[in-house]
């Protein structure tokens, strides 16, 4: 269960309802697409830039009862934790598990062609820009558009858990004509089920890193329920 309004700190709950306010929009694969996707010269991967890692310890979330300034202070304090933490630990992006999961069913129960290796791409790429990148076939393009590290809050400052949402397009290369595009959201695990940040971080955050991989994961099985409406 989500945390009620209360338990938020003033900070994290502006920020919750920033990030809701964008969203992408649910485009279904039509059943001829489906049934021609065995047809495809190929699948490319793409793994658009991830936005920033946010970690919100209780010192920094704590600045956002400074008013807007501190509001300010403290999302740029989530950022550069959440920066210094992926740098330090090389966290993997959540979204490359989940493209790793969707193409192999999409392989499997469409008979699509096997991935390539993902490529990069610019954040914000347009679908027309990222299908040019490739002279035919499909392109699975995914990103992760949140993904936050938290404390519980203030009934469990040590205890951290991972809130996250993604999003995927599958383009027809080179036109960039979008079959089909629909997002994830992976919901914080409950009080009992968050984790002391020691733990987490602890062998080269051999745990954290776990997690994220199963964000991924989680991510790509609401997406293929979407793709299969």
């Amino acid at each position: 269960m989500r945390r009620s309004l209360l338990e938020l700190p003033l900070v994290a709950l502006l920020l919750a309802l920033a990030t809701s306010c964008t969203s992408t929009r649910n485009i279904p694969l039509a059943d001829a697409e489906r049934a021609r996707m065995a047809e495809a010269a190929a699948l490319h991967v793409v793994l658009r830039a991830p936005a920033s890692l946010t970690v919100r310890t209780p010192a920094d979330a704590a600045l956002g009862g400074l008013g807007v300034v501190g509001l300010v202070a403290a999302s740029q304090e989530f950022e550069q934790e959440g920066e210094s933490m992926r740098r330090r630990y090389q966290l993997p992006d959540p979204a490359r598990s989940a493209a790793e999961r969707f193409a192999a069913a999409l392989r499997h129960k469409f008979g699509a062609p096997e991935a390539s290796p993902a490529q990069d791409a610019d954040a914000e790429a347009e679908a027309s820009a990222v299908a040019a990148l490739f002279a035919d076939g499909l392109v699975l393009d995914l990103r992760t558009e949140y993904w936050d590290l938290s404390y519980f809050g203030s009934g469990s400052m040590s205890r951290y858990r991972l809130d996250y949402r993604g999003s995927a397009r599958l383009l027809e290369a080179p036109s960039g004509r979008v079959l089909w595009q629909a997002r994830c959201v992976i919901e914080p695990p409950a009080a009992r089920r968050a984790i002391e940040l020691e733990k987490l971080v602890a062998d080269d955050a051999a745990l954290l890193k776990q997690k994220l991989a199963a964000l991924g994961q989680a991510c790509a099985d609401k997406l293929w329920v979407r793709l299969q409406r």
